[in-house]
């Protein structure tokens, strides 16, 4: 009964108006409206060592389509037995954060719609998007995870405000720290996340300016959850000094078999992926 009551509350949630974030620090979102949702699903879920080592890479590919960020994408992904799902972040023209890559030629290739426009809440959530698919807003995307993928693990990668968003994820979905797997791009953005509580916090590599060196000292110094990186890094020793701190290496984004087995050669221990294989296969 206690599942039915949640499930029937989060329906409410998901197509009701979604408000601005000016008055986020008053009253979280979830908490004000139906905190019966959140109370069974702050607990994560235990990932086993192959879901630990597969990303899907902005929500996942379908049909061929990737960058897509979009409900249907999540629920292809989820099925197919990923657990940790990265997903893109911007915000609207009135500061909501979307699941959404990046207002240029995706709003054409997605909506229809003009590219280098940054829209309103309102109107990203009035687009028709490609083959019906559903785009998602933060709020929607964090409902669904306490709805329909209960097991799932958000890895955020915004290009917008990262300060920002951590003060969202923090102040609007209390108690959801541990189910939010923050990127964040500098050494200043680490500390800021350490601050705000999440326990697991990527340093992804592909913004920073740090050497091989400045990296490793920084991870000997700080409880880093992984470090993300890309193909021009994938030599020496680097990923296995890593792992030997206990500092998990992922590296992104491998679209075949032929890249996987290199990046696994090269000691890496996870991946990115739109959708190489199924985890659960």
């Amino acid at each position: 009964m206690k599942s039915i009551i949640s499930f029937v509350l989060a329906m409410q949630l998901l197509f009701q108006p979604i408000a601005g974030l000016a008055d986020i620090n008053d009253k979280s979102f979830i908490y004000e409206h139906s905190p019966e949702i959140f109370a069974d699903y702050t607990k994560p879920h235990e990932l086993t060592d192959t879901e630990k080592a597969y990303v899907a890479h902005a929500g996942g590919v379908l049909m061929g389509m990737t960058g897509l960020n979009c409900l249907e994408a999540v629920e292809k992904s989820y099925a197919r037995g990923f657990r940790l799902i990265e997903m893109d972040i911007l915000f609207t023209e009135d500061d909501v954060p979307v699941m959404y890559h990046a207002w240029d030629g995706d709003n054409a290739r997605l909506f229809g719609k003009k590219p280098f426009t940054v829209y309103s809440s309102e109107e990203f959530k009035s687009f028709k998007m490609v083959y019906l698919w559903h785009q998602l807003t933060l709020d929607q995307m964090v409902t669904y995870m306490c709805t329909r993928f209960p097991e799932m693990y958000l890895v955020t990668d915004t290009k917008g405000n990262n300060y920002y968003l951590m003060n969202v994820l923090k102040e609007r979905y209390p108690g959801m720290e541990k189910r939010f797997i923050v990127q964040v791009y500098t050494r200043d953005e680490y500390e800021y996340a350490v601050q705000k509580g999440f326990p697991n916090i990527i340093y992804t590599l592909y913004r920073t300016d740090d050497t091989k060196e400045q990296v490793l000292d920084f991870c000997r110094k700080n409880k880093v959850y992984a470090i993300t990186t890309y193909s021009d890094w994938m030599d020496d020793n680097f990923p296995e000094t890593l792992n030997a701190m206990g500092v998990y290496t992922y590296i992104h984004t491998v679209h075949n078999p032929r890249e996987y087995a290199i990046v696994k050669s090269h000691l890496y221990q996870g991946i990115y992926t739109d959708g190489l294989f199924d985890v659960n296969s």
